[in-house]
């Protein structure tokens, strides 16, 4: 009978740990679907502010245009950041798009942002990888 119960015992702490196993892998899962989804919201709003104006020059003015998108961006802190700096690593190109990632770059690190002048966004990301 002890030994009936010891198996029992040792069945139930399995099952048991097999399921918090589980629920974790569903936790990180639904973590990662949660950050895709993000990222994909932060790429619409990066696309909606290089969009328009598209009659200016000033990449700031496409910002300006774009208050509440470049809010967006900044209030995703982290994550913005890595998919930013991710996005960097991928090309090599060097136009409006990447000022804008720059410029939500700086503002996400603050006082923490190593590249005080900077002309481009690649400048700042080339610097900023260093």
């Amino acid at each position: 009978m002890k030994r009936l119960s010891t198996i029992i015992i040792v069945s139930l702490l399995f099952l048991t740990a097999c399921s918090y196993a589980e629920m974790i892998d569903e936790k990180v899962a639904g973590e990662e679907v949660t950050n895709q989804q993000n990222e994909q919201e932060i790429e619409y709003a990066l696309t909606k502010i290089i969009g328009s104006p598209s009659a200016s020059s000033n990449p700031n003015d496409y910002v300006k245009a774009h208050p509440e998108e470049f809010a967006y961006i900044v209030g995703q802190g982290e994550l913005a950041l890595g998919y930013f700096l991710s996005e960097f690593k991928k090309t090599s190109t060097d136009g409006l798009r990447e000022y804008v990632m720059a410029l939500a770059c700086t503002e996400i690190l603050g006082s923490l942002n190593p590249i005080e002048n900077w002309e481009t966004g690649r400048a700042w990301y080339n610097s900023y990888k260093q």
